[in-house]
């Protein structure tokens, strides 16, 4: 949805001055130009962009009787301009954004007629928002970067998206009248508690952003919701009755908050697959948090105070990814990672690590490791058990000397990073053979040592 208004743009040209037209078949774009120069041709292609377009002007039905997608920004219009465009009988997406839009307070089809409309997108423009928009068929709405203390009196009964992000909006009565929502944004209001009943109607919503409000905490029910953001927020300790009534969910993000512990955390969303818990201030993990999230098939940890691993109570059998990366790990201890047994990529970047030889001896699935910025020293058996190792990131590590046959049999491998170590001499038994691509040892002292049988 969102990705492809973004592609769009991406593709039109960027004219840093020069006023502009380009045809093609279907699409007209202008840039840095009046509203009246566009106005004065016949716009016979049904998708229009317009960037950085300045004036006043108005356009008839015939002009624009082929238009289903019109897109600017960056461009005034008052009252009687927009509804020009929402007469146009083909239009389906009408997107004004970053501009200064004038209209009425009551948006409706009773006063515009847009009979195919399906999807309007007025991020930062609105001068005065209306309370009502009345587009029988309209399914996605984008209202951000305005000012909606309350969302809107929205009367269609086909919405699915709706974005009040940055929107000043606190008040959610009207919510309970979008039966059909399936995602919402409200990120960035500042909504410091959110009451238990807010999405109680919503039974079809399956996406919530709620990043960057300053909750310290979240009750509420929605028995659909599949996915859940809370980064940036401001919570302290996580427990397990903030996830009551979320039992679908199987995304949920908690990047950046002031998280120090947990208590039963997970026990109601028992169907979590990704897990996003970076740059918080934990410093211990204990098994029994993740003995009810046992579909757990991604796992962030990154940027944390971690000075150890825990046993598991209960092996997370579908985990293929983690991340332990910028923590305060010495030691990875075996126990954690025998009840890991999918494991196929383990980023543990930046810690105090000097040995991983317990660990690896469990982790024969794993696909690629990233282990640079540590104390680590290998040995000839560290990866042995790893056969199905691609690729290795050693860099910025202790290694003084090694040979490839440190990797023993390992015929998958593809990549190998040991730069800036301290390698003064490399044995040239098994170096760079045929299946590695990509070896770097830059930013070492090394010479070649020969291989003496």
């Amino acid at each position: 949805m969102r990705s492809l208004l973004v592609l769009i743009f991406l593709a039109s040209p960027i004219w840093a001055s020069e006023s502009k037209c380009v045809n093609s078949t279907f699409m007209l774009q202008c840039s840095n130009m009046t509203l009246e120069q566009v106005s004065s041709s016949y716009l016979e292609e049904e998708i229009i962009i317009l960037s950085n377009v300045t004036g006043e002007t108005s356009w008839n039905a015939s002009q624009l009787a082929r238009v289903n997608s019109f897109m600017a920004d960056n461009i005034n219009l008052k009252e009687e301009a927009v509804v020009d465009l929402l007469t146009i009988p083909k239009l389906s997406l009408l997107q004004l954004q970053w501009g200064r839009i004038e209209l009425g307070t009551n948006i409706s089809t009773s006063i515009f007629t847009a009979p195919n409309l399906r999807k309007l997108y007025l991020t930062g423009s609105l001068q005065n928002p209306p309370t009502v928009f009345n587009f029988s068929y309209l399914t996605e709405l984008d209202l951000s970067h305005n000012k909606f203390p309350e969302v809107p009196k929205i009367l269609s009964e086909k919405l699915i998206f709706l974005n009040l992000s940055s929107a000043e909006t606190k008040i959610f009565e009207n919510l309970k009248e979008l039966k059909s929502l399936e995602e919402l944004d409200l990120s960035n209001n500042n909504i410091r508690v959110l009451p238990n009943d807010t999405f109680t109607y919503n039974k079809e919503l399956t996406k919530l952003w709620l990043q960057s409000n300053g909750l310290t905490s979240v009750y509420f029910n929605a028995s659909e919701l599949i996915f859940l953001d809370l980064n940036y927020n401001r919570i302290g300790t996580v427990k397990g009755d903030f996830f009551k009534g979320l039992e679908s969910l199987t995304t949920l993000y908690l990047v950046e908050n002031e998280i120090e512990t947990m208590v039963e955390p997970f026990k109601h969303v028992k169907l979590l697959k990704i897990l996003d818990l970076s740059y918080n201030i934990l410093e211990n993990l204990e098994g029994s948090w993740f003995e009810n999230t046992l579909e757990l098939e991604v796992l962030k940890l990154s940027h944390n105070s971690l000075n150890g691993l825990p046993s598991l109570n209960k092996p997370l059998m579908n985990l293929h990814h983690l991340n332990l990366s910028r923590n305060a790990l010495e030691v990875l201890d075996s126990r954690f990672f025998e009840k890991t047994p999918a494991l196929a990529v383990l980023d543990v970047t930046g810690n105090e690590l000097r040995t991983i030889d317990g660990a690896m001896s469990c982790l024969q699935t794993l696909n690629k490791l990233h282990i640079a910025h540590n104390f680590l020293e290998i040995s000839d058996n560290t990866f042995a058990l790893a056969e199905k190792l691609n690729f290795v990131n050693l860099s910025y590590n202790s290694l003084t000397d090694m040979t490839l046959s440190d990797f023993g049999s390992n015929k998958l491998l593809r990549d190998v990073d040991v730069s800036h170590n301290n390698l003064k001499q490399l044995c040239a038994e098994g170096l760079a053979p045929k299946q590695i691509k990509n070896l770097d040892i830059s930013y070492n002292q090394v010479q070649i040592k020969p291989f003496l049988p």
